[in-house]
């Protein structure tokens, strides 16, 4: 018998078991073929949804709670030779028809005609008012249409962060009327979203500079588009480049009757990068700490909320008041007054605490010693015209206010009653925000001053930072 012969008679007496290895092989094959061609129209499909929400932006920048001016967009993009947007992002919930029903999980982005560069088709964000346009995926699920309103309710944003000491957060958000004017479909930047997530957001776009006026707010932002054509490392350069104090919420003022120079923070607190870089860095700086107490009692007499300050010249538990003061508790020399304070917790849990000092001098209110700027500026206690009028972020019993207080207040406002050190201000009062409430320097220099700060603080000292969000996006696809 042949070979050949062999061969043919061995395969048909398998006939069976070649047959099914065969089928077995060719099933496989089409698996995975298949599973190749779905793989790669899926990691297509995911790249097409990444370049969809995401427009023409190539990096984000954005900086944690911080609220930076819209004209920061502006300067980055002629220093960066490239696009830029300045965004307004907030959280809210919409309620249609009287409540019923409530969409909640709304991205809320106020926007101006910048963005209009990132989007295939520009003229859709071209936005009045309060005219909004929402994308498909709200509309789907809210029922809504062209020219129907709805109310809108955002949490509120501040130049300030959550929970600092102090300040109120009676307004946590705010409510208006909305209409719709446009439904955007995804090629439209309907389903624009930073994260990478292929989800639809439920998103509403309306005007930038109404959205900040709703807010209480001038011309803020709190997240920059930035289009291809600058790597990150140039971006944080010109980034650096290109802001201002506003842009960090820091402001200097010069005193010339008192000849000094003064950094304060919109954040009431002075963060503590910015203080450690002021006292490097700056020749004669030092820190000021101011806080507002509950009320002094010495010998059964009690003085209601005031302001105090530190001194380096004081020490350990020393305590230096005005004669107002002293007058007002019979106080002398040698004395022990009692502090009580409230200390700030997680979640603004309050505390109620009491530390006793020595009084080691009185001092007249003129002067340096007079000067209502030592008191920080904390928004709804500082500006209001009595003390009747304080909003601020712990319990004011009215009721323990005298006309003697009144007349204080509005004779010399948050005029500090009396001084301890500032170790010791620091170490009773100072928290998460800032180890100081004002950082001084002898003379008036404040074009100097400003120019070390803004040539000398990193952006990610600030919680600045740059995000490539359209490599990360087309990088999660693969």
């Amino acid at each position: 018998m042949s070979l050949y012969k062999l061969i043919l008679k061995s395969a048909w007496f398998y006939r069976k078991l070649n047959l099914t290895i065969i089928l077995g092989i060719a099933l496989s094959t089409a698996i995975l073929v298949g599973a190749l061609i779905i793989g790669d129209s899926v990691k297509y499909s995911l790249q097409q949804i990444t370049v969809q929400r995401l427009g023409k932006t190539s990096q984000v920048i954005t900086a944690g709670e911080r609220l930076f001016g819209q004209q920061l967009a502006t300067e980055l993009a002629g220093k960066s030779n490239v696009e830029t947007a300045a965004l307004l992002r907030a959280n809210g919930f919409g309620v249609i028809d009287g409540g019923d029903p409530r969409i909640n999980q709304l991205a809320v982005w106020g926007v101006d005609a910048t963005i209009g560069n990132f989007a295939n088709y520009p003229e859709v964000f071209q936005l009045q008012n309060n005219e909004v346009a929402i994308n498909e995926n709200l509309a789907s699920l809210s029922g809504l249409k062209v020219g129907d309103e709805f109310l809108l309710r955002l949490n509120k944003l501040n130049t300030f962060p959550a929970n600092t000491p102090f300040v109120s957060e009676k307004e946590a958000t705010v409510s208006f009327r909305v209409s719709v004017t446009r439904i955007l479909k995804p090629d439209e930047l309907g389903n624009f979203n930073l994260q990478n997530i292929q989800s639809a957001p439920r998103n509403v776009f309306l005007n930038l500079d109404w959205l900040n006026e709703q807010m209480g707010l001038q011309q803020k932002a709190n997240v920059l588009l930035v289009a291809e054509g600058v790597s990150g490392t140039e971006l944080v350069q010109n980034l650096q480049k290109s802001w201002k104090l506003d842009d960090v919420n820091l402001e200097i003022r010069e005193n010339q009757e008192l000849n000094y120079t003064e950094l304060i923070s919109d954040r009431v607190f002075v963060e503590p990068a910015v203080e450690q870089f002021c006292l490097k860095q700056l020749s004669g700086s030092q820190a000021i700490f101011s806080y507002f107490i509950n009320e002094f009692v010495l010998n059964g007499k009690q003085t209601p909320y005031s302001f105090v300050t530190s001194d380096p010249k004081l020490s350990g538990n020393q305590m230096a008041v005005s004669d107002w003061l002293a007058d007002d508790l019979k106080a002398k020399v040698g004395d022990q007054v009692t502090v009580s304070y409230f200390e700030v917790g997680p979640l603004r849990r309050l505390v109620q605490k009491d530390t006793t000092f020595v009084i080691s001098s009185i001092f007249k209110i003129e002067g340096a010693k007079a000067d209502p700027q030592l008191a920080p500026m904390i928004p709804g206690l500082s500006d209001a015209g009595n003390c009747r009028d304080w909003k601020t972020g712990v319990p004011v019993d009215l009721k323990k206010i005298r006309t003697k207080d009144e007349d204080y207040w509005k004779a010399h406002k948050g005029t500090p009653k009396a001084f301890v050190s500032l170790e010791t201000a620091q170490k009773l009062w100072g928290n998460r925000f800032g180890q100081s409430t004002a950082i001084r320097v002898d003379g008036l220099k404040k074009a100097e001053f400003e120019s070390q700060l803004l040539a000398g603080l990193l952006p990610a000292q600030l919680g600045f930072e740059v995000r490539d969000v359209k490599s990360d996006g087309l990088a999660a696809a693969n």
